[in-house]
Parts: C-alpha cells; structure tokens; sequence
C-alpha cells in the first residue's frame, strides 16, 4: 500500500491509502479535516469520490484483529492473548490493515511494538481512522 499523511501540529488531518496492486486499484482518502472518509471509485467513465460508510463491528464472539504478519514479537503475541478469544489476521501493509478495520472487516488493528512502526506508518491511517470516528491508541497507556 502507499500512505501519505499529513499532520497539522502533531495531529493527523488528512490521509490516503492507495492500493495499487489490486484489480481495481483503489485510493481511500479523508480525515477529521474533510468531515469523513472516501472511496475513490474509478468503475465507471468517470472517477468519482463516494463517502465511506461507517465500519460495523463483527456480530461473533470473537473480535477479528488485524495484525503484522512480517514482524511477529514475543510483545505482539503477549498482548494478542490478552484479548481473550479473537481472530488473528495476519496482513501485510499497514494500509491495508487500516483499510479492514473502516470496512470492517477486522475490529482492531494492532501493531508491533518498539521500532517497527513509524509515524509515517501511522498518520495517513490515523487520519483515516479519526474521520471515521475512531481513534489510534497506545496500548501501553491509551494515549495517542
């Protein structure tokens, strides 16, 4: 996937998530500073920007989290157990992850710890995630 973000003050504004390897190649943008989220839907003779519906919560037992599938930790794995019963689901692409959680597809996106992640890695999916309602948390105290 490719992120870009953009941050006023530390916060991220604004996002877009493109998928370029896929069949239909598709660009979600958005962010509190647009007032929601979009599907960049590019089907028919002209692009066009349709509003992203809110992502519905799964109706089983266990939450579905997404989670790295090229950084697996002994931190990650603690903590996914923690959860209680879950469906881990090991994607690749920190875009992608974001982008099954505002379909929902997954109810959490969990990533690893330490230095794998970076804020560039971050800002576009939470931009995202904060138009769509919701929010990036640190797991260790609840800050973002």
């Amino acid at each position: 996937t490719t992120l870009i973000g953009c941050c006023i003050r530390g916060t991220p504004w604004f996002g877009v998530i493109h998928v370029p390897f896929s069949s239909t190649g598709r660009t979600v943008f958005g962010g509190p500073g647009l007032g929601g989220n979009y599907d960049f839907d590019k089907s028919g003779v002209m692009a066009v920007a349709r509003p992203l519906p809110p992502p519905r919560p799964s109706q089983g037992v266990a939450k579905r989290i997404a989670t790295t599938r090229s950084n697996p930790s002994k931190e990650l794995e603690e903590a996914l157990a923690k959860l209680g019963p879950i469906e881990t689901l090991k994607v690749g692409g920190a875009g992608s992850k974001v982008l099954m959680v505002l379909d929902g597809a997954a109810d959490a996106y969990i990533f690893p710890f330490g230095n794998a992640t970076k804020r560039w890695d971050t800002a576009a999916g939470e931009a995202l995630l904060l138009g769509a309602g919701g929010a990036l948390v640190k797991a260790s105290d609840g800050s973002s």
